[in-house]
């Protein structure tokens, strides 16, 4: 792993994306457990939309599409907010703006999509003040390296496992921006539809927004090539409210999950197949 760390900082920015297209064309063909697990989930959300070829297609690229991921975040200790900005374009800049008119803090409905790690140094760069609600990694030395990188480049965080209700309010009500990320499997979650099925998910924006009427934006990172990426900002999500508060959950929570949905299939290979997003399953009543 050290080596291939020092090779990326020495070896010139044109050889990097030959070497992660290769790294990650390894990790495909000789990791059968990653490989299986990306094309089961894959075949789990089309079912059948995509051919066999295509599944593995799409597993492939997921693949490679990593490599570029992690291959970028080693580069991220010499990266200023300048070459930031050079290689990263945004587009719908006027739906974060507007919310933040609001007054009402933004709540940036996010996941791992794309390069997500160079998204938050991204809006910071940008000149937008964002703290992201966070999961600890289990490897505590990779958390360690991830939370330095995020540190270095202003990235406020909270972890998720804490009491930060409060403090989520608190950052609202001073129309800050918290990103929560709510694409991954919830174990005492909402069911709502994703990708035609039953899948438990955070109810956090939802919660949030009903509290302190922050919007929900849903921002994303869209990788175009290696070190060239774009910024999307979403119209804020927009459900008729019944004053039902469960009901109005489940709609909201719906609503994001329909946004997040939308986006992976613009370019599935850039979500995070590897997650087992039906882990938990829905209790029959």
């Amino acid at each position: 792993m050290l080596f291939v760390y020092l090779l990326i900082r020495v070896l010139p920015l044109k050889a990097h994306k030959t070497l992660a297209n290769a790294a990650g064309l390894a990790l495909h063909k000789f990791v059968p457990r990653n490989r299986k697990l990306v094309a089961n989930h894959l075949e789990m959300a089309y079912g059948d939309e995509l051919s066999p070829d295509e599944i593995q297609d799409i597993a492939l690229r997921c693949n490679r599409h990593m490599a570029m991921n992690i291959f970028e975040f080693i580069r991220f200790p010499s990266m200023s907010s300048k070459e930031i900005l050079r290689r990263v374009t945004f587009e719908g800049e006027e739906n974060i703006k507007e919310a933040l008119a609001v007054n009402k803090g933004v709540i940036a409905l996010s996941g791992h999509y794309g390069n997500w790690e160079l998204l938050g140094a991204a809006l910071v760069a940008r000149g937008y003040s964002l703290t992201v609600v966070r999961r600890d990694q289990n490897d505590g030395l990779i958390n360690d390296v991830i939370q330095k990188q995020r540190e270095k480049k202003g990235i406020k965080t909270v972890p998720r496992d804490k009491p930060i209700f409060k403090q989520i309010i608190s950052l609202l009500n001073s129309n800050e921006i918290v990103a929560l990320i709510a694409d991954q499997n919830a174990a005492e979650g909402i069911f709502v539809d994703f990708f035609g099925r039953p899948a438990s998910t955070f109810k956090g924006p939802a919660l949030f927004s009903s509290i302190t009427g922050a919007p929900i934006i849903p921002v994303f990172i869209v990788r175009e090539d290696y070190m060239k990426h774009r910024v999307v900002f979403r119209p804020a999500i927009s459900v008729q409210l019944t004053g039902d508060r469960d009901r109005d959950a489940l709609a909201v929570t719906q609503a994001c999950a329909m946004e997040i949905e939308r986006i992976i299939r613009l370019r599935p290979e850039q979500w995070m197949w590897q997650h087992k997003r039906w882990k938990t399953q829905q209790q029959e009543t």
